[in-house]
């Protein structure tokens, strides 16, 4: 016995000459334990807590990092970590083996072999082996699903000035002042435009709802998606509003944000308690909007009420209400997505649905409505209170700006003269019609990867004079300057921006 154990101490010491890591354990891929780690859709590494140095990767995390084992276990964990994470993790790492709990979050932004930049999010823990404590890290790679989110985000920035048009509130928060505000936030609060934007968003909100509207930005930071709650408001008079208020995150001025978006339901919750007391009152508010309203059985999927401007729509059609199926007037695939949603309700998955759909009215004619029910009590049997309002007009118009936009692009790329879209704040090049190929000689990839990329074909005289121009945002809007094509032909070119 003892023969044979200074036999595994010889051929250990043999080993342990060869190894580059000479300070560290041995971990191979012969533990069974370990073996269950490779091929799997998760990186492994384990590495010591001191020395920071791998002891271990699987094949997952050679592959996200483009390194081979043999790289990956000569180097330190911080040796790909990015620089602006480097310190947190290092921060983190300590807490976990003093068994605190992270006082940052787990996402991480690692630096691959060939330059890209990787998100993970890690979960460590420690492990023993060989009486010795080491870290275990768990990664998942969700570099994709941040550059998705970033997009929308950045996307959502773009189209900002639409909110001055709509009905509902919208606020851009940073450090939970209000950095940004619409006309219709500023009317649903009491305010002047310029004196909401600068205040504190908690100052907007009722006493007993401050605690809610934390606890809501709170859970909006830790997750992308969307939050949502219905809070009561408190105008600049010191009366209050009830709200319907979602919340997300984005990208404001290259900082992380938060956006609100409130609807004044005030007169709606109001309307849903006397309706509560009094059955014709209730009718009596109904039958006087512009909106279809309708109540239908859970159980029989029968209509029990419709409006009068829902019935508007039915002229001309004979029916009998309690009879009528309204499903009948959607198209096969959308009365499929009816009847699922209704299998969810009584499975109680569900407490109602909202949409848009297209719905075939008698005599062939279309129409698209924009929807919203839930489920409610109603004369002792339980029902879907839905509204509705007619957005044709608005999807037409919709449909009609996508063919604008068909258009113009039809007719950049069919003209002669260059067109081009540069964004400035950061530069980029958005948009540049094919022409720009045959005009400067050069390719359109090339022009979209470096914008300035033109200025290769600016004749050497004039290259100075179009830097200048293309530097300073005041310049004057109409300039002439040479291209030099490669064969040493010249061209005049005039540039109006």
């Amino acid at each position: 016995m003892a023969k044979r154990e200074a036999k595994k101490r010889k051929y250990r010491a043999g080993n342990t000459k060869k190894s580059k890591n000479t300070d560290l354990p041995k971990f191979t891929t012969d533990s069974d334990t370990l073996k269950l780690t490779e091929n799997r859709h998760y990186g492994v590494l384990i590495f010591d807590p001191n020395t920071f140095k791998l002891v271990f990767a699987n094949s997952r995390i050679c592959k996200n990092l483009g390194y081979s084992k043999a790289e990956l276990l000569c180097r330190k964990v911080l040796s790909f970590i990015a620089p602006e994470d480097k310190r947190r993790i290092e921060e983190n790492i300590k807490a976990r083996i003093r068994g605190k709990p992270l006082k940052t979050g787990n996402r991480y932004t690692a630096i691959a072999k060939d330059g890209r930049k990787v998100v993970f999010d890690a979960y460590t823990a420690p492990v023993h082996y060989n009486g010795q404590t080491f870290l275990q890290t768990i990664t998942n790679d969700v570099t994709e699903e941040v550059r998705l989110e970033k997009e929308l985000r950045e996307s959502e920035e773009k189209y900002r000035t639409v909110v001055d048009n709509i009905a509902d509130g919208i606020a851009i928060c940073l450090k939970g002042r209000i950095e940004y505000a619409n006309r219709a936030l500023a009317q649903i609060f009491g305010y002047k435009l310029n004196k909401i934007e600068g205040t504190r968003i908690t100052h907007l909100i009722a006493p007993g709802y401050k605690k809610e509207i934390l606890g809501l930005q709170k859970k909006v930071w830790q997750s992308s998606n969307r939050r949502k709650s219905v809070i009561r408001g408190l105008r600049k008079d010191g009366s209050e509003v009830i709200l319907n208020l979602r919340a997300s995150r984005l990208k404001y001025h290259g900082e992380n944000a938060l956006q609100i978006t409130v609807t004044d339901i005030t007169a709606e919750k109001e309307s849903e308690d006397e309706l509560k007391e009094n059955e014709e009152r209730f009718r009596s508010l109904v039958e006087s909007v512009q909106y279809g309203f309708f109540i239908i059985d859970i159980k029989t999927k029968r209509l029990i009420y419709l409006n009068r401007y829902s019935q508007s729509f039915l002229k001309g059609f004979d029916y009998d209400l309690e009879e009528l199926d309204i499903f009948q007037f959607l198209d096969q695939e959308d009365q499929k997505k009816m009847a699922d949603a209704y299998k969810q309700i009584n499975n109680g998955k569900i407490t109602g649905f909202t949409g848009i759909q297209k719905v075939v009215l008698p005599r062939n004619k279309s129409i698209w409505i924009q929807y919203e029910s839930k489920v409610v009590p109603f004369q002792g049997r339980i029902c879907i209170q839905g509204i509705f309002k007619d957005i044709t007009e608005i999807k037409e118009a919709d449909d009609r700006l996508k063919e604008s936009e068909e258009r113009f692009r039809q007719m950049a790329e069919n003209i002669p003269e260059v067109f081009w879209i540069l964004e400035r704040k950061p530069e980029k090049m958005v948009y540049v019609s094919p022409a720009y190929e045959d005009v400067f000689g050069l390719s359109l990839k090339e022009i979209y990867k470096d914008s300035r990329s033109f200025l290769k074909a600016v004749h050497p005289d004039d290259k100075e004079f179009v830097i200048k121009y293309f530097d300073d945002t005041q310049a004057p809007s109409d300039i002439e300057f040479r291209l030099l094509r490669k064969a040493g032909e010249i061209r005049w070119v005039r540039a109006l921006t």
